[in-house]
């Protein structure tokens, strides 16, 4: 008889979790390391996707809105080179601040979310 008179109260032996992966899938094969790094191989290259995109939404707002007094079906030749202009600073200045984050990460003086 079990504690406080219930069932068999003898240890059961443990089960290994099932797998969520289905038995022929790739992550069923990998190990926890491997799938770990895949894992966040897939999430960095999603957010790089997701970054990207946010950069040219700022990027034609700051250009749009800079260059574009008059909308129009199509850009007058002022126009057209102000947006250039203006793209060329635009990246030119992300792909600063962008060097920089990378020497301080590899430096140690920031983590994931920022500062440290």
């Amino acid at each position: 008889m079990g504690l406080f008179g219930g069932g068999d109260s003898s240890p059961k032996p443990a089960t290994e979790p099932s797998s969520v992966f289905p038995a022929d899938s790739p992550g069923a094969k990998m190990g926890s390391v491997e799938l770990k790094h895949q894992i966040m191989k897939e999430f960095a290259e999603g957010f790089a996707v997701a970054h990207a995109k946010q950069l040219i939404g700022k990027l034609n707002n700051t250009a749009f809105s800079r260059c574009v007094m008059n909308p129009s079906s199509s850009l007058s030749g002022s126009e057209s080179a102000c947006v250039t202009a203006c793209s060329e600073k635009y990246l030119a200045a992300f792909n600063i601040v962008g060097q920089e984050v990378v020497k301080h990460a590899q430096a140690g003086k920031i983590n994931a979310i920022g500062l440290l």
